[in-house]
């Protein structure tokens, strides 16, 4: 299930008073619809309603894909991924099947959402790019 909290906000431009749907947590098996809000920032989009003024608040969110079996945490800290299993496993979630990630990049978070959907191992296109990067290096030392 998605879980969100709605937040009243401030706008910054004109201070009227808004609400933000905060997504803290987004099935998207049950919620499908929601991985296209991630994968165009719409999930972190405020907008004013009076004067449209848009900003994009980051917040740590839990994707959770359960019929392919695929957790995946963006936040800050690494702790949160910690304390969101064990509270699945509280639950009595069997997590033993599932590919399990956390990221503090919100473009890797994005990354890895692409890479499961086409049926890739992301710790082997990881080390693909770290292979690249470091040949590049090598080959441009200059671009630093």
């Amino acid at each position: 299930m998605s879980h969100y909290e709605v937040i009243p906000m401030q706008c910054p431009k004109c201070g009227n008073m808004n609400h933000f749907k905060n997504y803290n947590s987004i099935n998207i098996t049950v919620t499908p619809e929601l991985k296209k809000a991630i994968m165009n920032d719409d999930i972190f989009k405020f907008e004013c309603q009076d004067c449209h003024h848009v900003e994009y608040l980051r917040h740590q969110l839990f994707y959770h894909d359960t019929k392919n079996k695929i957790m995946l945490q963006y936040a800050k800290d690494p702790e949160e991924i910690e304390q969101t299993l064990a509270a699945l496993k509280a639950e009595g979630l069997d997590l033993s099947s599932y590919k399990i990630r956390w990221t503090n990049n919100w473009y890797v978070f994005k990354e890895k959402i692409q890479i499961f959907d086409h049926h890739r191992d992301d710790r082997i296109l990881a080390i693909y790019k770290e292979n690249m990067l470091k040949k590049f290096y090598e080959e441009y030392p200059e671009a630093g």
